[in-house]
């Protein structure tokens, strides 16, 4: 684990939409591997869940990204589905995987 004061990373909350009880969570490490980003999203889908009365939290990621996909799926995101050819980066079309955890499943 990292200095308890050292930033690692961030993880947020967007397009919070509470008539329907559904926010997107995103996740930016600078360190992988030490255990800091499950605790982040797990930390932060507890509050979702808990605090703000959500009802799902779902996050995209990139389809090369192996380590976000892996972090999802540990802290118990089901993929739903692919946007294909979605996002256009490094001079080339990228498929999006669409995740998400329902609060009874969490």
């Amino acid at each position: 684990k990292a200095d308890p004061h050292t930033a690692v990373g961030t993880v947020i909350l967007t397009d919070i939409d509470m008539k329907n009880g559904v926010a997107q969570i995103h996740v930016k490490l600078a360190v992988r591997g030490a255990g800091d980003g499950t605790d982040a999203v797990k930390t932060m889908v507890k509050y979702a869940f808990e605090e703000r009365r959500l009802q799902c939290v779902y996050a995209a990621v990139l389809a090369y990204n192996n380590a976000s996909r892996r972090l999802f799926e540990k802290c118990g995101f089901k993929q739903e589905g692919v946007f294909r050819n979605r996002i256009f980066k490094q001079g080339q079309y990228v498929d999006e995987y669409v995740y998400s955890v329902l609060k009874e499943e969490f």
